[in-house]
């Protein structure tokens, strides 16, 4: 258990003393020796940092121990504001079904239990799997530091869920609709330039006209638009490190972008707010989910990502090499690039012509 307390030096500067102890399997307790910091923020970073690794074994609940793993992890830097809320908003429901539960005792029992229960609520496949992988990441790093024996998550099952139709990308005739009815909000060009280039939405928010060479054709993606703690959007860094990249752009991207340079003013955002700082995603994202019901898209369509996702989806049956989509997407690997390959019904009467013929 970790504490913290004002103190002072010999010249009255005021300063933050840590000081920590555990109890060992046996009983027996062990002082750590304090550490002083200029700040209450270094303090505190290095109070959980102890209470992460030092606390006591097969002691505390769960709910505490999550708390003070995403605390450190956000004050080392190791996540992003936006990702530590994220992680706080999982840590939420766990804690809700089995926080109460010691750290040391949980099984894998409570954790199908908690994963049964979100299946229930309607979460789909994939975000549980990215809400188990969360807690299997904490409950690693429980591990190392011999907080408890093993990970229950390895051994946790998935339950069954439900099967929904995948997203899909509209045919091209809706998403010139959804383009065109977008274009009579605030958003219509950002929305464009993502479906032209396959930008992210942060992407897009983040795009400073420093980097963008209208003359050379081509964008660089540097930063990425992003939630503090605060809830404020601010400028980050792009996503991963594959993120940050130069897009080539087509005539209709430039078009894009030269009629944003006209309305943004003076403002350094190619896609400004109304007082010429970053715009807010969250309201581009609700005009996106607005046009798509008033049009009758189908559910399974994301406005967010459905640009990006419309892009990639007609570079590849256009037969852009695997390699080059994944540079102009920004991908880790050839694999995500492919999951956006999706075959339509033209796709495969056209693969079945290869038999036409034969015999």
């Amino acid at each position: 258990m970790a504490s913290i307390e004002r103190t002072k030096t010999k010249k009255g500067e005021p300063r933050w003393r840590v000081k920590s102890e555990r109890t060992l399997p046996n009983g027996e307790r062990v002082h750590a020796p304090s550490a002083t910091f200029k700040t209450y923020a270094e303090a505190k970073a290095e109070a959980a940092k102890r209470e992460l690794v030092g606390g006591t074994f097969g002691k505390g609940s769960l709910a505490a121990y999550l708390s003070s793993w995403v605390d450190y992890r956000e004050r080392m830097n190791l996540i992003r504001p936006s990702t530590a809320a994220g992680y706080r908003s999982v840590i939420d429901d766990v804690n809700a079904h089995i926080g109460s539960v010691p750290l040391a005792k949980l099984s894998v029992d409570e954790i199908e239990f908690w994963l049964s229960a979100m299946r229930d609520r309607g979460v789909g496949a994939s975000s549980l799997v990215n809400f188990k992988a969360i807690l299997s990441s904490a409950l690693n790093d429980a591990v190392k530091s011999r907080k408890i024996v093993y990970n229950p998550c390895s051994a946790a099952r998935l339950p069954k869920t439900p099967r929904h139709g995948e997203r899909v990308v509209p045919p091209l005739e809706d998403v010139r609709r959804f383009l065109d009815a977008l274009d009579l909000t605030e958003h219509g060009l950002l929305y464009r330039l993502c479906a032209l280039t396959g930008l992210r939405r942060g992407e897009a928010g983040g795009l400073l006209w420093d980097n963008v060479d209208l003359d050379g054709k081509q964008l660089h993606v540097r930063r990425n638009l992003t939630r503090d703690k605060a809830g404020e959007w601010v400028l980050g860094p792009p996503k991963t490190r594959t993120s940050e990249r130069t897009v080539p752009l087509v005539s209709d991207a430039l078009h894009v972008l030269r009629r944003a340079k006209l309305k943004a003013g003076g403002s350094d955002f190619v896609f400004p707010g109304k007082t010429g700082g970053p715009r807010s995603m969250g309201a581009a994202s609700d005009a996106g989910r607005r046009v798509k019901r008033n049009l009758g898209l189908p559910q399974a369509f994301s406005p967010a990502h459905g640009m990006r996702n419309f892009f990639a989806t007609m570079m590849l049956r256009n037969g852009t090499d695997i390699r080059v989509l994944q540079g102009i997407m920004g991908h880790a690997s050839p694999e995500q690039t492919m999951s956006y390959q999706k075959p339509d019904d033209d796709d495969r009467a056209q693969a079945m012509n290869a038999m036409d013929g034969l015999l």
